[in-house]
Order: structure tokens, then C-alpha cells, then sequence
């Protein structure tokens, strides 16, 4: 079937719904603790705020037209800013909160201007796109950057799902320099408007799979390096210092020294404080 043959609005809904079920299938992973949980939490948002966002252009002509653009166009912004702070949560990379704030916020300004001043809508949509395709190229290079332990074939499924995402406004970028605005209204029946909604509804799944699976890996990673400590002092268990002494023994040309050292009479100081 030709794209030209699909319906732009249909695909708008079915791409909102995959949007939830996303949110569905990460939010059920929340119940860890620490940096993963608040991964999960803000992918588990981002994608609910796509699939609002998704499903207010759906409703096009049907609402008044402020909510699509509106409520539509802040929906989509928050999205890229959470998987933005989800990959950031995911590596333990701390951004203040504050700065994505303020990003925010001039976003939130650009989509009020527009519908307030009649600021023009290439204007508005070079702008907000422009944001997007930064925020998007920006987690993919998170992930390059910090997620070097991770496999490396999921390392490459996440970067190039952000890359994917990147593109997709870049495209619509370029569609507005070119005068081609009205090809890419939420529901226009073009060719770029109907494979950016076949994109999105990829990306979606793809996206939240290997996030989810990077997440996974990183409990894993945690699990392990758990077992190989001892859970009152954090030094490393017996079977794991010698494993680190074995594979110190193994490296090429390294010289090592063991030092032990015992600490007189401290059963006194266990007995008097406690042995935490």
C-alpha cells in the first residue's frame, strides 16, 4: 500500500495508543529504587505525555482549536525533555533540574506567543523543532557517551532511535525553509506527514524496548556487583577479593602488594558502639 493511501488520522490515534502502552510497559518497572526507579519514572512520563500529545492533534477539528496547539505542542516538548532526563537518570548524570526547567519554560513562551500575538507558524514550528531535534541528538549522544557497559547492539538500537527521532523534525525543519508548512499539519495527508506517523509508531516501540532493556542490564550489572560485596561494610566478599587478586596475577606486567593489617582489641570498640 502507498503511503499516500494511509489516513493521516488514523495513524495519529494508533500512534497515540502505542505512545500509552509504552507508558504502560515501563511504569510497571518503577518499582525499583535508586537512579533506576527515576529512569523509568520519567520515561514512563515522557511517554505518556507523547501519547496525549498524539492523540490532541487526533482530535483536530473536533476540539477548540487551542488544545491541539496548545496543549498538543507542550505535550511533545515535555516528552523530548523526559527522555532526555530518563537516559540521564539511567547513566546517574545529574542535571539541574532548574536549567531543563527554563527550557521549558521558553518553550511553553514560543507556543503561548503563537497563539496569543499571531507569531508566525514557521516561526513557531522552526523554533519548537528545532528544539526537539537538539534534545533528541543530545540523548542519543548520553547514551554514546555513558553507556559503555551496556551491550553494545541495544547501545546502538537506543542511539539510533533518537537519531531517528532527531531526523524526523530536522525533516520538518527543512519542509518549512522550503514553503512545504502545510504538508506537515498533524493531519495532513502528505507523504511526509504520513511517514513521520509510520516513524513515530516505530520509534515508539523500538525506543521503549531497548530502553527498557538497557534498564534491565543495569540491574543485572547492579545485582552482580551486590553479590561480590558484603552488604554491611561494602568491601568485597572472599570469593570476589580473590578474584581480584587472580586477575591482577593474570595482567600483563603489573606489580602488586598485598597488605593485611589487624586492628588490636577492637572487639572492645564493637562491644561499646555497635558493630554498625
Amino acid at each position: 500500500m502507498a503511503p499516500l493511501e494511509l489516513n493521516a488520522n488514523t495513524l495519529l490515534f494508533s500512534a497515540s495508543l502505542l505512545a500509552f502502552f509504552a507508558a504502560a510497559l515501563t511504569s510497571g518497572l518503577a518499582l525499583s529504587n535508586g537512579v533506576v526507579r527515576q529512569a523509568v519514572v520519567a520515561w514512563s512520563r515522557g511517554m505518556s505525555c507523547a501519547g496525549l500529545s498524539l492523540f490532541c492533534f487526533f482530535l483536530g477539528v473536533r476540539v477548540p482549536v487551542y488544545i491541539p496547539l496548545v496543549f498538543g505542542n507542550a505535550l511533545i516538548m515535555a516528552f523530548a525533555l523526559f527522555v532526555l532526563i530518563a537516559y540521564a537518570r539511567l547513566f546517574s548524570l545529574r542535571y539541574p533540574a532548574r536549567a531543563l526547567g527554563l527550557v521549558y519554560v521558553a518553550q511553553l513562551g514560543i507556543i503561548a506567543a503563537f497563539q496569543l500575538t499571531g507569531l508566525p507558524r514557521e516561526f513557531a514550528v522552526l523554533t519548537l523543532c528545532s528544539f526537539l531535534a537538539t534534545e533528541f541528538v543530545w540523548a542519543a549522544a548520553i547514551i554514546v557517551r555513558h553507556g559503555g557497559e551496556t551491550s553494545a547492539r541495544i547501545r546502538r538500537v537506543a542511539t539510533a532511535t533518537m537519531l531517528i527521532l532527531a531526523s524526523m523534525f530536522a525533516v520538518r525543519i527543512l519542509a518549512t525553509l522550503l514553503g512545504h508548512s502545510p504538508a506537515i499539519d498533524a493531519s495532513a495527508q502528505s507523504g511526509i506527514q504520513i511517514l513521520t506517523l509510520l516513524g513515530a509508531s516505530i520509534v515508539t516501540i523500538g525506543s521503549t524496548i531497548a530502553f527498557v532493556l538497557m534498564v534491565q542490564d543495569r540491574r543485572h550489572r547492579e545485582d552482580l556487583e551486590s553479590a561480590r560485596r558484603d552488604a554491611l561494610t561494602g568491601v568485597l566478599t572472599r570469593k570476589a577479593f580473590f578474584d581480584e587478586l587472580a586477575a591482577l596475577e593474570r595482567g600483563p606486567g603489573r606489580d602488586f602488594a598485598l597488605v593485611m593489617l589487624d586492628i588490636d582489641h577492637f572487639k572492645s570498640v564493637n562491644d561499646r558502639h555497635g558493630h554498625l
